[in-house]
């Protein structure tokens, strides 16, 4: 008896959208949205001081199943001194899990500077987006004679909005990340190793 093939394509339970922090009085804010769920039970939210070793510092509930993109919020109320590293545990029904990509928010008071790290980077390039209110930020990534290489629209709330960029495709080389929101340009040069 043959084994019959079954022709659908395999889906992942879930499809993660933007995974962004702010930081506010009250603490850091994550916020994430999910475009699809199926059979997703919750998120663990994990943060670290090194980027390497986590620690779960909260949960919240997922929708479940959904088809429509659905939005989830969690602050840290107690972040460490220096930078904090965050990422989203997704875990499923049945117990079976993935990450999130990394998200870095540093605790300084330099509020109003668009600032990047780590610089040289190789893999994801960490973007601190200071805004004095809401609204919509394009960011892009541009070489020296103004190509264009990477082009992201996000939301901003007020604070200090951090935003991680994948790099790993970029030759190497010097590139400006460049952040627009109604007419003000702010660009930052950093180097892709």
């Amino acid at each position: 008896v043959s084994e019959i093939a079954v022709l659908t394509p395999y889906s992942l339970p879930l499809k993660l959208g933007d995974f962004t922090a702010v930081r506010k009085p009250a603490g850091i804010q994550l916020n994430w949205e999910t475009i699809t769920e199926q059979n997703v039970s919750h998120f663990e939210i994990e943060r670290s001081s090194d980027g390497s070793s986590f620690n779960t510092i909260g949960q919240v509930t997922a929708r479940g199943n959904s088809t429509d993109k659905q939005y989830y919020t969690f602050t840290d109320q107690q972040p460490a001194a220096g930078t904090n590293f965050y990422r989203l545990k997704m875990i499923d029904l049945d117990g079976t899990f993935s990450y999130s990509r990394v998200i870095a928010v540093k605790s300084d008071n330099n509020l109003f500077i668009l600032q990047l790290f780590p610089n040289p980077v190789s893999d994801v390039l960490q973007v601190q987006l200071p805004a004095s209110k809401k609204g919509a930020v394009k960011i892009m990534i541009l070489d020296a004679a103004g190509k264009q290489y990477y082009v992201q629209n996000l939301q901003l709330t007020e604070g200090l909005n951090a935003v991680s960029v994948p790099v790993a495709r970029l030759a190497k080389g010097a590139y400006y990340l460049v952040a627009e929101n109604s007419g003000e340009r702010q660009s930052t040069m950093f180097i892709k190793q």
